[in-house]
């Protein structure tokens, strides 16, 4: 194509008009006749609010004050040829420069165009041309730095934007330094206007805006957009010849060029901006003179940056829910820059004691009115710096914080979030903790590289005035500090060119450690003009095919043991989850219906009730909240803090000797504070009550023998053989119905005894009691009831006439005698007088014990209890300090154990219960996490990954920005990379979230601090399928990472080869299947393991791979023998990865029917992946450190069934799809109907193109008698055919060979196979966006977590997809509800939830890996939510304080997680 081309006749009209415009306004200057008035007053006052905009703007965007002299921002509006007629020196060159460089960057640096320029690049290049003509008032220094940013100029248009800013900054920069150096003169000449013999070279022209009726010209447009790729901006780069060829490429042929030079001589008339253009660029690429241009390695020079440290006061560690009180900043660049402090008004949340013994801060001064909210906290801080970046010429500014990454940052961006304001995109931050941990040894800091023990090392203290732990100290002690380690001083070197690589002094190291250690939060892509259209185009088709979602209702159960009211209904008791779910989706679908209100609203009223509901942030699913062990497990520095504090304050001596004050203002005892303390540590105190205890309150010898035979030895045994079921009895009313449960309470008329019976006494008669009572309204009635059970001697000497009695029953009517009866009677002497109601417990048969003797033990064994313990469990194991206790209000543990025993009433039932099962919950949650931490403490200190350049860089050239959910997943995985411990997460999602791009940048982050990544997925498939996927997003990188994929099918030559790179380091990124854990397999410094589909692998497996980290040290043990090779045998790429894991003796669990394995003797996730020393012949073996470990999967695991099976992972989900999926439409065929989806649907989708999946449940036909009725892969394939033959039908199923199923794999994504008849073993991992609809037959044979998975291969495309479930007649009426949330929900977490209220926990992971809901007795996994989120936050912080502390944990929770006999399930 030429490079010229002809412009269309509306563009030379519109040309023509301009340039007749131009030269009328130029006749008017020289005339000095005046435009008319509106005109005038229209330019003028766009004259002065560009003006205003640009000298706003420029004491935060580049450069500091203008120099003396220097024109007025207004001069930006003058005609470019009255400039160059004025001034020429470098002074007026150089004013001109920094107002265009103001412009550019208050813009956004989109490559602007101008009125005079055709875009900015050019006029970045000529004036840097211009300047280069005064060389000689220039000093060697800065020829040298102008020269290195003109050759970079020449590709500012196919920079991005942080690239761009980067570069126009390190200009300004140096024009400040310059300046303030005086090395640019303030002379000015007069240049003589150019006369016919003599031709002056014209002074540049000053930036100008465009005009809002001149568009730029169309063959420029892409250049204002970011480039995608480093290979198509190297295609796209100009050549540096003097000869402008076309973006398009060179011409092919010299026809070619003489037609482009016909065609520039053609336009050259008539399109002046052309012309300008290809003269820029012919000068671009000239070299500069006098100053000789550096070679092209910009990128091993960098500047120092502005460093700001800055510290934050907060009223707890949640990021979500606590707030900021107290912000400071401390400028190191500028020492008579003011420190910025301010408290801030926290609004509703208040300072707990803990806060404000650590920070000295109250509640009275945060409310104080003269504290400004943080809304204008965020306002001053901006201020700030701004200001800084002024006084620093514009140089780039990093914020630096100690523990940054984990805490300060995070925080700080969430209190943007909050209040809906955009987080500064500019603004980098610098972790100071890792620095430290790198530069300063443990034995210096005594092991602690907290800020205070780091004040102690380098001798800084406060000054007169400050406060210890306020911000403005932390922020001025933290700055000291960091001056110190680095062994720089920061002042007046802001902007100062260094090195990038090596060299430059203890100045360029340090700017090089903080470059290092630095990262962002925000998105550095998001101005991608690109980018922002194609999410627009997304978004308008997305919400037009919005579906609606509906929920069902269902009931729910309290714990393991109904209770049934006196009227005969169960009570249910509304779980957490269920009231979540149903109100979330009232939520969404709107709620009620209002239209009849709303049209009775005026207009004003409505219209201001929309601007509130969309200025109120959108609510959240419970399942996305963050997990609650989040700055526990490993605990933060600043939890640290408050502990120490805290133990501080409470050991500190006080005037009374008596109290102190807790977190939520109440006295606190402190000699029973003492007391707690000592019973923390005492494990004999919490040891378990001998059996024979029970003799000593009321329980007989006979009883207690019955259960020490049954292997009951303590008491606690006993009281946790729980009631089967309660039954409440209200006391008798004349007004009440038939069928009631009563309680009849009066006095005795009289009592017959009965008959035993037996061989000579007859048949067995009952005893007959009647009994007169009050009838509630003022009438008297008489009962007589049978009382066929025993009754004993005891009871028998009280049913005298006259005396009390009671008698539970179901109230039947009337009898002959015209007497009111019960239908099954029983006497309940033990019912005091007064009582209106009573909760009945009913206890099973157990151990040769009737249900009566069991009341009788749980008596004896609640007195016992009583007797004996010492203290409450929970207030000694948690503590005073801890927030959970509080906010549950939970019963104590004697009242739960007398009221689950002998409940006063349906609510102390429901309280006992809901603490009994938190305290289950919490001994669960602490085994799993102290088995996260015994993980995390076995290899040591862990790998810190902090910066974020290189998903910074791959951010900035996507073409889509990242979900809600995919941020917050990616920040909590960098939020773990940066500690100390090794991460251990699990990320969840739904099809299609986009997990692998969160995993790929996950990687990259560990690649870019200098580790590798390892990806394992499944199947080979897969892994083919990931490497694809990721050299293609990391193509856009200007120097990609190496990525080697290592299966079971890979070629020994390119394995051999793979295995060299990875142990040397050469390969960043490995992709594989099992074969990633054989023995050959070795790295040179593994930092993130992610392992995809987790569920498809062992625990081993998992374990194994993290047991290839970096090597720390060596050790000595004795040498153990290699186990033998395994013969080879033929087989397919799939069956060798497990043969691989198989040499190394582990177990497969992957394939497509996987059997079940037993439930116990299976070790954690976390347990197993403890590093183990590799063995060696001489007896020294390598120590490796565990790497960050990432899981995935893309089945979603209901929230609290998650933290129970997984509870050792912390949890991430991501439940948002990309901008533009639409909706999958999924319908229910029963028999009848079946064809509908073959004729009608699937013809109509192949004949408009779309493909198409069949799915079966069975490969071939089994003769099974209870697998008859399901259809075969094969069968179905055959009968297809044949029906159809005009479609092109293909099969896929597990016993084919990898050739076969890559092969049909490969004829489906290429168009050749229409439809493609399998089985599940395309349940994941196969991506065709072209198929759109999917057929699953005999669907009721799958789980409904099965069936969303296979939905999801369809939908991928931007044709709208259909799903149906076909039915046989079989198939009952409860098959068909379980998929009915199929049909009214796409989202998997609540298709899964749903699933879990419907069916219960089950066994929805698929292989149980540990039996940690054996021990659970009254909590319920799908109910109790809010009880599973306290267990395990309570959990986490109380193993954090142990921690913190220096202490064993608690006594009372080490007895019954470490201590305790297994568990005896005596309601089995």
């Amino acid at each position: 194509m030429s490079s010229h081309t002809t412009p269309s006749p509306s563009t030379m009209h519109h040309l023509a008009r301009r340039g007749s415009r131009l030269g009328l306004d130029a006749l008017k200057r020289g005339a000095r006749v005046a435009d008319g008035p509106s005109l005038h007053r229209r330019r003028g006052a766009s004259d002065r609010s560009l003006g205003r905009r640009a000298s706003s703007r420029a004491t935060g965007a580049v450069a500091g004050p203008p120099p003396a002299g220097a024109p007025s921002p207004r001069g930006l509006a003058a005609n470019a040829a009255a400039a160059r007629a004025t001034t020429s020196d470098a002074s007026a060159v150089t004013s001109k420069l920094r107002s265009g460089l103001d412009y550019e960057i208050a813009k956004g640096c989109p490559n602007s165009p101008g009125r005079a320029f055709v875009d900015f690049e050019h006029f970045l290049c000529e004036h840097l041309a211009r300047l280069a003509q005064q060389s000689d008032a220039l000093s060697p220094q800065l020829c040298g730095a102008l020269s290195a940013i003109h050759a970079e100029a020449a590709t500012y248009g196919r920079m991005d934007g942080r690239a761009r800013d980067a570069l126009l900054r390190r200009l300004g920069s140096a024009l400040v330094h310059a300046e303030r150096a005086g090395e640019l003169s303030t002379t000015t000449t007069i240049v003589p206007p150019p006369t016919a013999t003599a031709t002056a070279t014209p002074a540049p022209a000053p930036w100008r805006p465009p005009r809002a009726s001149t568009p730029p010209p169309a063959a420029d447009v892409a250049r204002t957009q970011r480039a995608d790729s480093a290979a198509q901006r190297r295609a796209r780069e100009q050549p540096t010849s003097g000869v402008y060829k076309s973006k398009w490429g060179a011409s092919s042929s010299s026809a070619e060029a003489e037609s482009d030079a016909k065609n520039a001589d053609a336009n050259a008339a008539v399109s002046p901006l052309t012309s300008r253009l290809e003269e820029a660029r012919a000068k671009r690429a000239a070299p500069l003179s006098p100053l000789s241009p550096p070679p092209p390695v910009a990128a091993a020079t960098m500047e120092v940056p502005i460093v700001i440290v800055f510290d934050l006061e907060t009223t707890g560690l949640a990021k979500l829910k606590d707030r900021i009180i107290e912000i400071a900043a401390y400028d190191l660049n500028d020492k008579t820059h003011a420190p910025m402090s301010t408290l801030v008004n926290p609004g509703r949340t208040y300072l707990t004691g803990q806060i404000t013994r650590l920070t000295g801060i109250t509640n009275a001064m945060v409310s104080n009115p003269g504290v400004p909210s943080f809304v204008r906290a965020a306002e001053l801080l901006e201020e700030f710096v701004d200001e800084a970046r002024r006084r620093g010429g514009g140089a780039s500014v990093i914020l630096a914080a100690h523990n940054a990454r984990q805490f300060d940052a995070g925080f700080l961006k969430a209190e943007y979030d909050r209040i809906q304001r955009e987080f500064p995109d500019d603004w980098r931050f610098v972790d100071t903790l890792p620095i430290a941990r790198k530069l300063v040894p443990k034995t210096e800091v005594f092991g602690s590289h907290k800020m205070e023990a780091l004040a102690t090392r380098y001798d800084v203290k406060p000054v007169d005035g400050e406060t210890a732990h306020r911000a403005g100290a932390d922020a001025r002690v933290l700055g000291e500090i960091v001056e110190a380690m680095l062994g720089v001083s920061f002042d007046a070197t802001a902007g100062t060119s260094v090195s990038g690589v090596d060299g430059g002094g203890e100045l360029g190291a340090a700017a090089r450690m903080l470059a290092s250690h630095s990262f962002s939060l925000g998105d550095t892509g998001k101005n991608n003009l690109r980018r922002k259209s194609s999410e627009a185009a997304a978004a308008a088709a997305a919400a037009a095919a919005k579906a609606h979602v509906a929920w069902p209702s269902t009931n729910n159960m309290v714990g393991t043991s109904p209770i049934a009211t006196a009227d005969g209904s169960d009570v249910a008791r509304a779980s957490a989850v269920a009231q979540e779910l149903d109100e979330l989706e009232a939520h969404v679908d709107g709620g009620d219906d209002d239209d009849a209100f709303e049209s009775k609203k005026p207009p004003a009223m409505a219209a201001a009730k929309d601007d509130a509901a969309r200025a109120r942030p959108a609510r959240k699913p419970f399942w996305l909240a963050a997990d609650p062990i989040t700055g526990f497990v490993p605990e933060t520095m600043e939890f640290a803090r408050m502990v120490e504090a805290g133990e501080a304050a409470s050991n500190a001596p006080r005037t009374d000797g008596v109290s102190s004050v807790s977190d939520d203002g109440a006295a606190i005892d402190r000699e029973l504070a003492a007391h707690h303390a000592r019973l923390r540590q005492d494990h004999a105190a919490w040891e378990g009550i001998p059996i024979d205890e029970l003799k000593n309150h009321g329980a007989s010898t006979q009883m207690v023998n019955v259960l020490k035979k049954a292997g009951v030895t303590t008491v606690q045994q006993v009281l946790r053989c729980y009631p089967r079921k309660y039954q409440e009895y209200a006391r008798w009313r004349g007004d009440m119905e038939l069928g009631t449960s009563v309680l009849v309470q009066g006095t005795v008329v009289s009592y017959l005894k009965g008959n035993a019976g037996g061989r000579w006494g007859g048949y067995k008669q009952p005893a007959t009691l009647a009994i007169e009572t009050e009838d509630g309204v003022g009438g008297v009635a008489t009962f007589e009831a049978p009382l066929w059970a025993y009754v004993p001697q005891e009871s028998e000497r009280m049913l005298v006439p006259g005396a009390y009695a009671c008698v539970r029953g179901v109230f039947s009517g009337k009898n002959a005698k015209q007497y009111l009866t019960l239908d099954s009677p029983s006497l309940a002497m033990d019912v005091p007088p007064h009582a209106t109601v009573e909760v009945y417990s009913k206890y099973p048969k157990k151990h040769d014990l009737e249900p009566l003797k069991w009341r009788e033990i749980q008596k004896a064994a609640v007195a016992a209890l009583r007797a004996n313990l010492p203290a409450d469990p929970l207030t000694v194991a948690l503590g005073v300090e801890s927030t959970v206790l509080p906010e549950l209000k939970l019963v104590s543990h004697l009242e739960a154990m007398t009221h689950i025993h002998r409940g006063e009433s349906v609510e102390m039932v429901a309280a006992a219960r809901e603490r009994i099962a938190f305290e289950e919950l919490l001994e669960l949650q602490t085994e799993l996490l102290l088995k996260r931490v015994e993980a995390q403490k076995s290899g040591g200190e862990g790998l810190s990954i902090v910066s974020t350049r290189l998903c910074d860089e791959l951010r900035s050239v996507l073409d889509f920005s990242l979900t809600g959910g995919q941020e917050q997943a990616m920040e909590e995985i960098l939020h773990d990379m940066a500690g100390t411990s090794p991460m251990l997460r699990m990320l969840q999602g739904d099809v299609g979230c986009g997990k692998t791009v969160v995993a790929a940048l996950a990687i990259l982050a560990a690649v870019g601090n200098g580790h590798q990544g390892a990806f394992m997925a499944p199947t080979e498939v897969l892994a083919t399928q990931h490497e694809r996927t990721f050299a293609e997003i990391f193509s856009r990188l200007a120097k990609p990472p190496k990525i080697v994929l290592l299966t079971g099918s890979t070629p020994k030559r390119a394995r051999d080869a793979a295995l060299a790179d990875i142990e040397s380091g050469a390969a960043d990124i490995v992709i594989g299947t099992h074969a990633l854990v054989h023995d050959a397999v070795k790295f040179k410094s593994l930092g993130l393991a992610v392992v995809d589909e987790q569920h498809k692998f062992g625990v081993d497996q998992r374990a194994m791979l993290l047991q290839k980290g970096p090597v720390v040290g060596h050790l000595f043990e004795d040498a153990k023998p290699a186990k033998p090779a395994k013969p080879a045998k033929p087989m397919d790429a799939d069956a060798e990865d497990r043969s691989l894991w198989e040499e190394v003796g582990g177990v497969d669990d992957s394939g497509e029917e996987k059997e079940k394995k037993k439930k116990t003797g299976k070790k954690s996730a976390a347990a197993a992946a403890a590093p183990e020393p590799e063995r060696s012949k001489d007896g020294i073996v390598e120590w490796r450190q565990m790497p960050h470990m990432l899981t995935m999967t893309a089945t979603p695991i209901p929230r609290t069934l998650a933290m129970c099976e997984h509870g050792e992972m912390a949890i991430s989900c991501i439940d948002e799809k990309p901008a533009g999926r639409l909706p999958i439409f999924t319908k229910i065929l029963m028999s009848k109907d079946h064809h509908i989806a073959y004729d009608k649907y699937m013809v109509d989708a192949v004949k408009s193109g779309s493909q198409c999946y069949i799915i079966l449940p069975l490969v071939e036909e089994s003769k099974a008698e209870r697998m008859e009725r399901f259809k075969s892969a094969e069968e179905e394939h055959k009968r297809l055919v044949e029906k159809y033959p005009e479609v092109t039908f293909g099969i896929l199923h597990g016993k084919q060979s990898s050739d076969e199923k890559a092969t049909a794999l490969k004829d489906f994504k290429d168009g050749k196979t229409q439809v493609l008849v399998a089985t599940t073993v395309i349940e994941v991992g196969v991506d065709v966006p072209n198929a759109s609809l999917i057929i699953i037959e005999d669907a009721d044979r799958f789980g409904v977590a099965q069936l969303h998975q296979m939905r999801g291969r369809v939908g991928r495309g931007k044709t709208a997809s259909s799903c149906f479930l076909l039915l046989g007649d079989e198939a009952g009426y409860p098959a068909q509800q379980r998929m009915k949330v199929l049909e009214q929900s796409n989202n998997g977490f609540k298709v899964a939830e749903s699933d879990l209220r419907n069916r219960g926990p089950g066994d929805l992971t698929g292989t149980r890996q540990s039996g940690h809901k054996d021990t659970l007795c009254l909590a319920r996994v799908e109910t109790d939510l809010a009880l599973v989120e306290a267990a395990r936050r309570a959990a986490a912080e109380t193993i954090a304080r142990a921690n913190v502390r220096g202490e064993s944990l608690p006594a009372p929770l080490a007895v019954r997680i470490m201590d305790r006999p297994p568990a005896l399930d005596l309601n089995a």
